[in-house]
């Protein structure tokens, strides 16, 4: 077959044995003498032609291997409760104080004393003791800006005691919930204390403030008082 008016073939010498070359390449031009592929298009039509079986094969499958986008991958959100009696009574205890935590693994360290595994809240409750303090020292100032300074560290140091604390806990349902080692009491004011304090702890950390710490820290108390109040009548 003759080729069309305009152009013109020139075919290339065969390749010697042994220059790594298998097949005669025919390429065509205009008349200009220009290629009408673009240079990036006719490198790679000059390397599927003159390249050897293996690697040619190979050039394919990077092309069709190749994504012409990045993937985006979905970041993982916070993982749910389960439905398992302890997480049941987490769950319980969050609509409780008011507060949904977004990331539950620190409610969950927050009820688990250090007998009962290393992954605990004894950190949490360092934070959540702070708070409590600072909730309470906050109360007294806001009530009296000319307080004296030993009438609000009084007021700190009550609200936030160990026994104040465990009061608070044990109305909150913390002894039946707290995780603790087989011989250690779940209802003693050291480990519910500890509890409570933790998930004051736990909450300012979820919520990256002591806002809503305070918020539960009063709640708490005032939840507490109030049932005092009805017990005494």
């Amino acid at each position: 077959m003759k080729p069309s008016l305009g152009t013109r073939q020139h075919k290339l010498a065969r390749p010697r044995v042994g220059d790594g070359l298998s097949r005669v390449t025919i390429i065509t031009t205009t008349a200009t003498g220009r290629c009408p592929l673009s240079p990036p298009h006719w490198r790679i039509a000059a390397a599927m032609a003159t390249a050897p079986p293996p690697i040619l094969f190979c050039l394919l499958l990077f092309l069709v291997a190749s994504p012409s986008h990045p993937r985006v991958t979905a970041a993982a959100g916070p993982a749910p409760l389960s439905s398992s009696p302890f997480d049941a009574a987490l769950s319980k205890l969050q609509a409780q104080i008011g507060y949904a935590f977004r990331a539950p693994y620190l409610l969950r360290r927050a009820m688990t004393h250090a007998s009962y595994s290393i992954e605990n809240g004894r950190a949490l409750a360092v934070l959540g003791l702070a708070a409590s303090q600072f909730a309470a020292a906050l109360a007294a100032l806001a009530a009296d800006n000319d307080a004296a300074a030993e009438a609000v560290s009084r007021r700190a140091r009550e609200a936030a005691s160990e026994a104040t604390c465990a009061a608070a806990g044990t109305h909150a349902g913390i002894p039946a919930i707290v995780r603790v080692a087989h011989k250690t009491d779940a209802s003693s004011d050291t480990v519910v204390c500890g509890a409570l304090r933790a998930l004051i702890g736990a909450v300012a950390v979820d919520a990256n403030s002591t806002d809503a710490a305070v918020e539960v820290f009063w709640k708490l108390h005032v939840l507490t008082a109030a049932a005092a109040a009805t017990a005494a009548m």
